[in-house]
C-alpha cells in the first residue's frame, strides 16, 4: 500500500473567524511548488467537502492521503479572491523523484478519484470518532501527518463493548428492582388477605362469646324450671359443645394458616435478602467497568499529551532544520563572493604579468 502524505502545508486554526489559515508552506512540497499559494490563505474546501468550523486535525485528515494521488484545495486569499489549486501529495523527497512528471501525475492519477474518496469518507468518520475523546491542550498549528488510528479503533471498540456491559447491568438492576417490587407487593396483598381473616375469626368469636353467654342463660333459666327443661337444656348444650368444636377447628386451621403465612414470609424475606446481594453484585460490576472506563479514558489522555509533545518537537525540528539552511545558504553566497574574489585578483595578476 502507498504510505499516506500531505502537500507541505502549515496551518493554524483562527478562533475569531472559526477557519484553519495557512501559516506558511514546507520548501519543496507540493503547496510551495504550486506557486500561488501563501501565508494567511484561507482553507475553504478540500475536494469539495466544505472545510469551514473544522479543527486543523479535521481539515489535515481530509488532505492527507496515498503518496502520488491528488487533492483539490479552494482557498480564500487576503484580497477576497479564491483559487483552486489541485495538488500532488508526496514528500518534496518524492515530488523531485516525479521531475518535470509532477504536474502530470495530478492527471495521471485521476483514475483513482472513486477510491481516494471512499478513503476520504473512513478518514472522515475516524475523525468524527476522535472527536468525541477531544481533550484540552493541544496545539494550534501543526504539520500534517498520518494519524496512528489503530489503536484508537480498539479504544473504540473496547468503549463500545464497555457501554454493552454496562446496558446489561442496567437491565439487571431494573429487573432486579422489578422483582422486588412486585414481591413487596404480593406480601402486603398476603398480609391484608391475613388482616381480613383474622378479623372474620375475631368476628365469629364475637358471635360465639355472645351465644354462648345467651345458652347459659337459658342454662340458667332451664335450671330454675328445673325438670321440664332439662331436654332443652341437654339439647342447646350439645348445640353449644358443637359450636365450641367447630370454633376449636377454626382457631386451629388459622394457626396453621398463619404458620404457613409465616413460613411464606421468611422466604420472601430471603429471596429479597438474595435479591439484594445479587444487586450489590452487580453495582460493584459496574463499578469495575466504570473504573476501567476511567482508566481507558486516562490512556487516550495521556497518548493524545504525547502526540502534541511529538507534533511540538516536529515543529521546532522543522525550525531548526530551515536556520539551518539559511546559514547555509548564506555561506554559499559568502563562499561564491569570496571565489569571485579571488578570480579577479589572479586575473590581474595575470594581466601584470603579460
Amino acid at each position: 500500500t502507498m504510505a499516506a502524505a500531505g502537500v507541505g502545508l502549515l496551518m493554524q486554526f483562527d478562533p475569531t473567524a472559526l477557519c484553519v489559515v495557512i501559516k506558511g508552506c514546507v520548501k519543496g512540497g507540493a503547496a510551495d511548488r504550486d506557486g500561488r499559494i501563501e501565508a494567511s490563505d484561507v482553507i475553504v474546501a478540500v475536494d469539495g467537502v466544505e472545510a469551514r468550523d473544522k479543527s486543523i486535525e479535521q481539515v489535515r485528515e481530509m488532505i492527507i492521503g496515498p503518496q502520488g494521488s491528488s487533492v483539490t484545495l479552494k482557498l480564500k486569499k487576503a484580497q477576497g479572491e479564491t483559487l483552486e489549486s489541485v495538488l500532488v501529495r508526496g514528500t518534496p523527497e518524492y515530488l523531485d523523484s516525479l521531475g518535470g512528471r509532477a504536474n502530470q501525475t495530478v492527471g495521471e492519477v485521476s483514475a483513482s478519484t472513486a477510491r481516494e474518496g471512499e478513503q476520504r469518507e473512513q478518514r472522515r468518520n475516524l475523525s468524527s470518532s476522535l472527536n468525541n475523546f477531544d481533550l484540552k491542550g493541544r496545539p494550534s498549528s501543526a504539520l500534517e501527518q498520518s494519524p496512528s488510528s489503530h489503536s484508537v479503533w480498539e479504544l473504540e471498540s473496547e468503549n463500545r463493548r464497555l457501554r454493552e456491559e454496562l446496558a446489561k447491568v442496567r437491565q439487571i438492576l431494573d429487573l432486579e428492582r422489578k422483582g422486588s417490587l412486585q414481591s413487596m407487593q404480593e406480601v402486603d396483598r398476603l398480609q391484608k388477605q391475613h388482616a381480613e381473616q383474622v378479623a372474620e375469626l375475631q368476628r365469629y368469636i364475637l358471635q360465639s362469646d355472645t351465644a354462648r353467654r345467651e345458652l347459659e342463660a337459658q342454662v340458667v333459666e332451664l335450671q330454675q324450671k328445673e325438670e321440664g327443661y332439662r331436654d332443652v337444656f341437654q339439647e342447646a348444650k350439645s348445640q353449644t359443645e358443637v359450636r365450641e368444636q367447630y370454633y376449636a377447628e377454626l382457631k386451629r386451621t388459622l394457626e396453621t394458616r398463619m404458620s404457613q403465612l409465616e413460613l411464606s414470609l421468611r422466604e420472601e424475606r430471603e429471596e429479597r435478602a438474595m435479591a439484594e446481594h445479587r444487586r450489590q453484585l452487580a453495582e460493584r460490576s459496574l463499578n469495575e467497568l466504570m473504573g476501567e472506563f476511567e482508566r481507558i479514558k486516562m490512556a487516550v489522555y495521556r497518548q493524545r499529551e504525547e502526540e502534541g509533545t511529538l507534533r511540538q518537537k516536529v515543529m521546532e525540528n522543522n525550525r531548526i532544520l530551515s536556520s539551518v539552511r539559511l546559514e547555509e545558504d548564506k555561506l554559499r553566497a559568502a563562499l561564491m563572493t569570496t571565489i569571485d574574489k579571488l578570480n579577479e585578483l589572479m586575473e590581474e595578476a595575470t594581466g601584470m604579468n603579460a
